[in-house]
């Protein structure tokens, strides 16, 4: 059921925004946590890493040939971006293979675990918030090297330092189920996997018919899915056929009834596989979005949202659009505010945190943030609110949404 709210709510969740060059309220955190994941409109980031910087022995064509990004991966989480496209490789350092992260053949500056821990301290400091990772094993670089990256993927995961921040995909996940957590959906399969969960078919397709084939897949169960990843339209007119091929999918996701996992990606190149194509289709299609987005009548979820050059409205001389484009998919959540039927799936009633007007009892160490994420109260065994309003409860691995109205 679509609940709409005043033009002014959405023009002062906006204006919030706004007022921060890099900066966004942990916006998933007020949100009911027994919304689905999938009914959310997520901005995303497409080849992450790269706004790291590049390294090794083609680092010097990287910004011309491998750019996607001008922000880090600190900085796209602070604008509000939480779905990061990660490729790790295998390559060798002091002579033993690690993973790291690659655009095609061209080294960046950021290493897949480090990645990952970075994003788990992003949770710990703001334990209402989420991230979601999808991955692929960019393979063309060091061929010699890739029979080892099933393994080391595996190992990588399963470390003491990550595991208890990673969840299993399963059908019909909630906010609940995933607030505090990072979800890795690898579009390659490995050893003893999948840790979080498996993207099959994926689509680099504009056929509408060929986007709707994809699946999620678990440890148990599979989902439908939807994925469009047309990145190459150098034809004549390829950039218009872009355009249409990304609104098509978003009207269609606002006007779907199910409520499949769709991933829409604004990125892509116009001419050539280098850095300025990938600006330029940026300044077009993201322009184009916003354009969609702009009109009231456009008020459904737009799914996760993958573009180049998020966070920025200019690159290079170029208006890429990436940090209002940021700014009004998040404020889409509020323009169309879903009511999941994911209530029950949570059981408050097997909770250890127990709230009574502003005390709050668990056991062991319980740490009370406020709606952006700051600390409010922490100790242990129990602790007082400070006030009235919305609170993110932690204790141990549980995190509790609590409402204090006096």
């Amino acid at each position: 059921m679509k609940i709409r709210t005043p033009k002014l709510l959405a023009m002062a969740f906006t204006l919030a925004l706004s007022c921060h060059s890099l900066f966004a309220e942990n916006w998933i955190t007020p949100l009911d946590g027994d919304i689905y994941v999938s009914q959310l409109s997520i901005p995303g980031t497409h080849d992450s890493a790269t706004g790291e910087g590049f390294q090794g022995g083609l680092a010097f064509v990287g910004p011309g040939m491998a750019q996607t990004q001008d922000l880090s991966l600190s900085e796209q989480w602070d604008c509000g971006i939480r779905v990061f496209d990660l490729r790790p490789t295998v390559k060798q350092e002091g002579g033993e293979p690690v993973l790291q992260i690659y655009h095609g053949i061209i080294e960046t500056k950021m290493s897949f675990k480090n990645a990952l821990l970075l994003l788990r301290d992003k949770l710990v400091e703001n334990p209402g918030e989420f991230a979601i990772v999808i991955m692929r094993h960019e393979n063309d670089a060091n061929k010699d090297l890739q029979d080892n990256w099933s393994t080391l993927m595996s190992q990588c995961l399963n470390s003491e330092e990550i595991a208890d921040y990673l969840v299993d995909f399963k059908p019909k996940m909630t906010i609940g189920d995933l607030r505090g957590k990072i979800l890795i959906m690898s579009r390659d399969e490995y050893s003893k996997g999948p840790v979080g969960g498996y993207i099959t078919s994926w689509s680099h397709s504009e056929n509408y018919i060929d986007q709707i084939k994809t699946r999620f897949k678990g440890k148990v169960r599979t989902e439908n899915a939807i994925v469009q990843d047309f990145y190459e339209f150098t034809m004549e007119g390829g950039s218009e056929r872009k355009k249409t091929t990304v609104l098509n999918l978003l009207q269609k996701t606002m006007s779907m009834s199910s409520i499949s996992w769709t991933v829409n990606h604004t990125s892509g190149y116009t001419k050539s596989a280098n850095s300025n194509s990938n600006r330029e289709n940026a300044q077009n299609t993201n322009g184009a979005v916003l354009e969609f987005l702009s009109d009231d009548s456009h008020s459904g979820r737009t799914g996760i949202i993958m573009m180049d050059f998020a966070g920025v409205d200019e690159s290079k001389g170029y208006e890429t659009k990436g940090l209002e484009l940021t700014k009004a998919i998040i404020a889409q959540n509020q323009r169309y505010i879903p009511r999941a039927t994911g209530i029950g799936q949570t059981n408050e009633d097997k909770s250890r945190i127990c709230v009574k007007e502003r005390s709050v009892e668990a056991e062991g160490r319980i740490a009370a943030y406020s709606a952006n994420g700051n600390m409010v109260a922490s100790g242990g065994n129990r602790i007082t609110l400070p006030a009235k309003g919305t609170y993110m409860i932690k204790n141990n691995s549980e995190v509790r949404k609590v409402f204090v109205r006096k």
